[in-house]
């Protein structure tokens, strides 16, 4: 389960919404999308929860930036569920599904977001199995 984590993070990484194909990806997204590679790669995953903090502290997100927040939330998650850390976990899905609501109040529609609010309901129910009849249909809807 473990490696599968890791996979469906780096798949997320390198193909979810990338922005930088067509240029339009600010200097800060990329040193950030860099600095999170280096921490992923080289297992220094606090590195990555103090990118999250970095961005967290900002006063204005663009859409973009609200975004890549989420994937970061997603892959620090899904590491977190990996070494068996739920509790810390359960506060990053929380996060991120904040900032996902916040994103589909402006954009019902918006498929990536979409996406990722299925995968959150995945989270929950690997945290929670019993959640599954009911989060389960939810987030294939989603994801759909």
């Amino acid at each position: 389960m473990k490696k599968t984590i890791l996979y469906v993070l780096l798949h997320t990484l390198v193909f979810m919404n990338c922005p930088h194909v067509l240029g339009q990806e600010s200097m800060d997204q990329l040193s950030r999308r860099k600095a999170s590679y280096n921490a992923f790669v080289s297992g220094n995953m606090d590195h990555w929860a103090h990118i999250i903090s970095g961005m967290e502290n900002c006063a204005v997100l663009s859409a973009d930036e609200k975004i890549e927040l989420i994937r970061y939330y997603y892959g620090y998650a899904a590491y977190l569920i990996g070494v068996k850390q739920n509790k810390k976990a359960k506060t990053y899905v929380g996060k991120g599904e904040k900032l996902i609501s916040e994103m589909l109040k402006k954009e019902p529609n918006n498929a990536t977001v979409l996406a990722f609010k299925g995968s959150f309901l995945g989270f929950k129910i690997v945290l929670n199995k019993w959640r599954i009849v009911t989060l389960g249909p939810e987030s294939i809807r989603c994801i759909n």
